[in-house]
């Protein structure tokens, strides 16, 4: 019989965010490989709907796309619209704040979001899935019934965390990702799919044992992000001289506005370049963009449902990709501008000064700081050289370990094992490793 593995994820294709990429790189390659694959997910297409259900969501409940079974469970909504699913985290960020309270909150966070029909199909598959792997610790709900499911079965249970760290050990973001009975949760997993050294040492940190790490990294596939049109992208939206992009959701904890500030600022100085942005528009973006003078409106185009042939154009057509976050536990999207051709501007947050090296393939500059977002922006326009330069050594670094096909290599071995010779096959890693 082929092997049967179920990941669990919060979204899944057709959502093209990057935890959903990334699950789908393994996902499918496990399917061409003759394994038996199968996802369960929510029916939320915007992140939005987790708390507003008048967003986005997918009515199809199951489909099958590249081999890959998908199915999928509606999110019951907390009362009162758009505000109990938020409530609820802020609820248990307060509870972690109590020592010896990991119990407790592992129960609560059931309810957020809250998919009964979820853990229900998990609790009638008994003996359907060989491993099951979780994704994304900030949205635990859906992993500790996962993990669960795999105890019962007797089968590895493995959990990429995705952890996001923020810019700082006292940030907000750390706050909502680190909770004692996510990492937890984490700690208890047979295999943990890291992202970063940065993300393997806070686990390390807090006593996890580092023999059970598997470092995969993300990963693009080349061919799929290169080839765009950047005149036909210029001519289409009227833009000339130099562009400065932005490929992410459009909020302010991935420096949506900072970026916009920044420019601001670049225009104050007499800066001509022009600002391109693409990616989902969060509701606070959207006011904030509205309270912009119109004046920098004019100077900044907004692709808010950008399709994938668009997102190649703007990667062709800018001269630099800035995006400041402190929400990525990696940031697949640097990859991406690199293939491109492009250096980048991101925020010291988590791991993503492992995967942008400061002054080699980019500019890393702190989270939130305006002004140093547009030295960066500034310096990297008015020097073509050190542009190429910085593209030229992240698309090595692209090539060598970042394509899907080498990151799944490296994980690969954490699926295809039962929970006992997981955990062997770690150590002897880590032994040769050291």
């Amino acid at each position: 019989m082929p092997h049967r593995i179920l990941h669990v994820n919060v979204r899944y294709w057709p959502v093209a965010s990057g935890a959903e990429i990334h699950l789908q790189a393994y996902a499918e390659r496990q399917a061409a490989e003759g394994f038996d694959v199968t996802v369960f997910t929510t029916d939320a297409r915007d992140l939005a709907y987790l708390w507003d259900p008048r967003k986005a969501r997918i009515s199809r409940a199951s489909e099958v796309h590249n081999g890959v079974r998908i199915e999928r469970f509606p999110i019951r909504h907390l009362p009162p619209p758009g505000v109990g699913f938020r409530a609820a985290r802020r609820l248990l960020a307060e509870i972690d704040r109590v020592p010896g309270t990991r119990g407790l909150l592992a129960r609560l966070c059931l309810a957020a979001p809250y998919v009964p029909g979820l853990r229900s199909a998990l609790h009638e598959s008994a003996g359907r899935f060989d491993a099951v792997h979780g994704m994304n610790i900030a949205l635990e709900a859906l992993l500790f019934p996962a993990r669960e499911h795999a105890r019962n079965a007797g089968a590895p249970f493995l959990i990429s965390p995705l952890t996001h760290l923020g810019e700082s050990a006292r940030g907000p973001i750390r706050r909502y990702y680190t909770m004692q009975h996510q990492v937890g949760l984490v700690g208890s997993a047979d295999g943990v799919l890291i992202q970063t050294p940065t993300e393997a040492r806070f686990y390390a940190d807090r006593g996890l044992d580092e023999s059970r790490f598997w470092t995969g990294g993300a990963g693009v596939d080349p061919d799929a992000v290169i080839g765009g049109d950047a005149d036909a992208f210029r001519a289409r939206h009227g833009l000339s001289g130099p562009l400065v992009g932005f490929l992410g959701t459009l909020a302010f904890d991935k420096g949506a506005d900072h970026t916009v500030q920044a420019m601001e600022l670049h225009w104050a100085r007499g800066g001509a370049a022009r600002l391109v942005m693409a990616g989902a528009m969060t509701d606070p973006f959207a006011m904030f963009l509205r309270g912009r003078p119109e004046t920098v409106r004019q100077r900044i185009v907004v692709l808010p449902s950008a399709s994938d042939d668009e997102k190649r154009g703007l990667l062709a057509a800018v001269d630099v990709l800035a995006l400041p976050s402190r929400t990525d536990s990696f940031g697949i999207v640097f990859l991406e501008a690199w293939l491109n051709g492009k250096a980048v501007v991101a925020a010291d947050a988590g791991g993503v000064s492992d995967v942008v090296e400061h002054e080699r393939s980019g500019l890393v500059v702190p989270f939130g700081d305006v002004d140093a977002i547009e030295r960066a922006i500034a310096r990297l326009l008015s020097d073509p050289d050190l542009r190429v330069r910085m593209a030229q050594h992240g698309t090595r670094r692209v090539r060598e370990r970042h394509t899907w096909d080498r990151v799944y290599e490296r994980v690969r071995p954490a699926f295809m094992r039962s929970g006992h010779e997981l955990l062997a096959i770690a150590r002897r890693e880590a032994r040769a490793d050291h």
